[in-house]
């Protein structure tokens, strides 16, 4: 055949075009190794057979790669919501395997990263995977639509672009640390978790203590979206619970309401506004929302987990009430202390005073505070602090939150922007 019959030949009968599927086993295998997210890999492997098949056959290794790229910051805080929160943990759990568990986890957070994923299984890959994917990363979404919008005097800009991987990581962090701390000194009721926990506030300020101030502000940020979530969700499905008002429980006797269910036991006004009879309880004087504080706890107790859920059914009136109403039975088993603000009260003054004059809890972060330390902004970055929170302190460390910061700083998570956002 002449050069020219070729040339005629590859013209009419062209080469195929080159796919994933037709590479070698190598860069597929080195393809799915580099996906840019957890989400990414899923694509891939759910796209096509041959690279289903090459996933399933080196699994453990691609996912803890992925894994350790998608976690990169934040590994240890993410392994310890996945140890903490599984049920043999929960049901097992006393004040002595708590206490050994934050040990073991302050150890971890200094450890190398790529030291931690060595030593994860591939249970803990999946589960790990698996929380990220349909938990944390929706409910980052649902926080950046909530907090973005009303950054005081942002431009239009500002509150559109897309979050940084800083900013990403900083709500990130907050999740899985609130998520530690629910697990710690929170409950998901009876049958999933053990009646012990630590409730002493000032225990719990011993918890918050591993971080420092800007990094606990962080997960106080995450709090506040959940507090004001479950406000709005309970206005939404007041009427679906109330045993006393609602027709639909009209045959249940008085002596058998679930108090837990009137999730406004004083507000005859929003009745009235609601065209419904007010119930017989006159209005609260305090300052706090007028809001059944035990049921809310309830929630707030099962940390993002529960959160996350609310947030993605929030369209679905009759999955909303049900949640709600499953979310609050089952906190109520365990309702020592939901009458007041759990983490309210051990992020106040007193509460973090007390443990900064015990010797055996005061912290480097505390000798930094009262030394001065500077700390000047230079970039921002997962391991510094943000811009804001260092003109806030004149430059200088400081290891106090909560109470000590004005609360509605966190209603636009001013922890978790980088310094040109705001």
């Amino acid at each position: 055949m002449s050069a020219q019959q070729q040339e005629q030949q590859q013209q009419q009968h062209p080469p195929a075009n080159p796919s994933l599927e037709t590479l070698p086993i190598e860069l597929q295998r080195l393809i799915l190794s580099s996906a840019g997210s957890l989400d990414v890999l899923a694509a891939f492997v759910h796209a096509s057979p041959q690279l289903h098949a090459t996933y399933s056959h080196d699994r453990e290794a691609i996912l803890r790669k992925c894994l350790a790229r998608a976690l990169k910051g934040i590994l240890a805080d993410a392994h310890a919501a996945h140890v903490s929160g599984a049920r043999s943990f929960q049901l097992a759990r006393d004040e002595p395997m708590l206490w050994n568990f934050l040990e073991h986890y302050q150890q971890r957070r200094k450890e190398e990263e790529h030291v931690l994923v060595r030593r994860l299984s591939l249970d803990d890959l999946v589960q790990m995977s698996r929380f990220h994917t349909s938990v944390v990363e929706p409910l980052v979404d649902h926080y950046a639509a909530w907090a973005l919008p009303v950054i005081p005097y942002a431009s239009p800009a500002c509150i559109s672009s897309p979050l940084s991987q800083t900013e990403r990581r900083r709500i990130q962090r907050g999740i899985y640390r609130l998520q530690v701390h629910c697990n710690m000194c929170g409950s998901q009721g009876e049958g999933r978790s053990s009646p012990c926990f630590i409730q002493d506030p000032e225990e719990g300020t011993r918890v918050l203590a591993s971080f420092p101030g800007y990094e606990t502000e962080e997960m106080l940020c995450i709090h506040a979206f959940a507090l004001d979530k479950y406000t709005s969700v309970f206005r939404q499905v007041a009427w679906d619970l109330n045993e006393i008002r609602n027709p639909e429980y009209k045959d249940v006797v008085m002596t058998a309401v679930n108090d837990d269910m009137i999730l406004f036991p004083r507000s005859p006004g929003q009745y009235h506004k609601l065209g419904w009879a007010a119930p017989p309880i006159p209005p609260s004087t305090d300052a706090e929302p007028d809001i059944n504080r035990p049921s809310l706890n309830a929630l707030l107790y099962q940390g993002p987990t529960l959160l996350s859920t609310v947030c993605s059914i929030e369209a679905n009136h009759k999955k909303l009430v049900e949640t709600v109403r499953t979310g609050i039975l089952a906190g109520m088993t365990h309702r020592d202390r939901y009458s007041n603000d759990w983490l309210g009260m051990e992020v106040s003054q007193a509460a973090q005073e007390i443990r900064r004059d015990d010797p055996e809890l005061y912290n480097a972060y505390d000798e930094a505070y009262d030394n001065k330390v500077k700390t000047p902004f230079v970039f921002d970055s997962i391991d510094a602090p943000p811009r804001v929170w260092v003109v806030m302190w004149s430059g200088e460390s400081c290891n106090l939150y909560g109470d000590w910061v004005p609360s509605y700083y966190r209603r636009w998570g001013y922890v978790m922007w980088d310094g040109w956002r705001i």
